[in-house]
């Protein structure tokens, strides 16, 4: 086992743009670094003092390296992942100045460090490895440290199972299957991890998301399928990732920071589907991990709702049966046939068709419940889209009836919202809105 000391230059700046860019991992673009270092090895990342405190130092991480990865076309290809049952991450304002023990530390090379104040990081503009006796130094020093996310005041003593049943609730409120991000600093709150004013404090739950996230992994194998990526409703409230999982989710979805924002957006919807579509077996993930049940709020005790989904809203499943009872909405006429979930051979369902000898319409419908979630207009045009190509295609398998003529319609109980307007021009989809009026 090797120890190295890495210098974090820009990590005021950083942090102050994204609080949850601290993570179990250390990014390089030093090919000769990445090569050195080896699972089991120690890195021990350092920092200045910040604003006020220039000229002295703090130490930051001790990331205990878990295994090590490539992304080439990225400007830091190279990727250290540490171990997150080792690595400690230490409380920087709680600290004294670290720059008396940085200058006492030999380095393998014997090369000390004779500068001090902010010149000592002169001395470390690339990582440098740590003799075994700097090893034991840095590490009996951090044991008289506040390491980061030690539970204050209300916070529960485990935070990663209170962040699972916390988001399990919240999934349990969604049973149309129309489901919102939570904010970091909403997540915090529900936890208890709060500052003196009662405020979700978000810093650091990065690291409890992804402690989190690793539990469901560790018990994925006995499960017999994959577990659906809770952490992932988990979301940023400002800047480029706005309503998005940070960059940090990127340790279960390695591609997640390669995606354009329209492709992460998609990448979140699928998995969100995926999340709620989980249905009762969230309790039984919990089970396994010996946490409480969770209750849906509209399941009364005693009763249990069966393995699976939550299915559709009533709302939803209403205004599809008031189409179905109205064809003329999208121009057909009652003597059709009507169907309500009309099934395809790729196993998806149009909401409603009506057939006559000659035309095939399908419709796509959004109730208002849609309202809570804008982005369901969107998948609705490009669903709109999908089901008209499939209706084609069956229509020139000889084994279904379908006539030549088809059409598809997006049929809206409410309106389209403003920005979604363009793209049905675009795309070409008729939308036909306040259907009930």
């Amino acid at each position: 086992m090797a120890d190295f000391l890495v210098y974090w230059k820009y990590f005021w700046r950083t942090t102050r743009e994204d609080p949850n860019a601290v993570g179990d991992y250390w990014h390089t673009a030093r090919e000769s670094f990445f090569k050195q270092i080896k699972p089991g090895d120690r890195i021990w990342v350092v920092v200045t003092g910040g604003e006020g405190r220039p000229n002295q130092w703090r130490l930051l991480q001790r990331i205990v390296v878990r295994r090590k990865g490539t992304n080439l076309g990225s400007d830091w290809p190279y990727e250290v992942v540490g171990d997150k049952q080792e690595n400690q991450r230490f409380d920087t304002g709680s600290q004294t100045d670290l720059s008396a023990v940085l200058r006492r530390l030999e380095f393998a090379s014997g090369n000390r460090i004779r500068f001090r104040g902010a010149k000592i990081g002169k001395t470390l503009q690339s990582p440098r490895r740590l003799s075994e006796r700097d090893g034991h130094v840095l590490l009996k020093y951090s044991r008289q440290l506040l390491v980061y996310g030690t539970p204050t005041n209300n916070a529960p003593p485990d935070q990663p199972h209170a962040s699972l049943i916390k988001l399990v609730e919240h999934v349990f409120r969604h049973r149309d299957g129309l489901i919102k991000g939570v904010t970091y600093e909403t997540l915090a709150a529900w936890i208890g991890r709060t500052n003196k004013y009662g405020v979700g404090h978000a810093h650091g739950m990065g690291d409890v998301l992804g402690k989190m996230g690793h539990l469901l992994q560790d018990i994925e194998g006995e499960w017999g399928e994959p577990i659906p990526h809770l952490q992932s409703l988990v979301v940023r409230k400002s800047g480029p990732y706005k309503d998005l999982p940070d960059q940090g989710i990127r340790e279960f979805w390695r591609e997640y920071p390669k995606l354009s924002r329209a492709e992460k957006v998609n990448k979140v919807r699928a998995e969100y589907e995926r999340i709620v579509g989980f249905g009762s077996r969230w309790n039984d993930v919990l089970a396994k991990l010996n946490l409480p049940k969770v209750l849906s709020p509209k399941t009364p005790r005693g009763m249990s709702r069966p393995f699976g989904g939550y299915g559709e809203s009533a709302q939803h499943k209403a205004f599809k049966e008031f189409v179905r009872q109205h064809p003329e909405i999208v121009g057909a006429r009652r003597d059709w046939e009507g169907h309500v979930e009309y099934s395809l051979p790729s196993q998806d369902q149009i909401d409603v068709v009506f057939k006559s000898s000659e035309i095939c319409i399908a419709a796509e419908v959004k109730s208002s419940v849609s309202d809570n979630v804008p982005q369901d207009y969107e998948r609705g045009l490009y669903q709109t889209i999908k089901y008209g190509a499939l209706l084609k295609a069956m229509a020139l398998d000889g084994k279904y009836s379908i006539p030549s003529s088809i059409r598809s319609v997006l049929v809206l109980e409410s309106i389209l919202p403003p920005q979604y307007r363009e793209l049905a021009e675009i795309l070409g989809v008729v939308v036909i809105e306040k259907a009930r009026n």
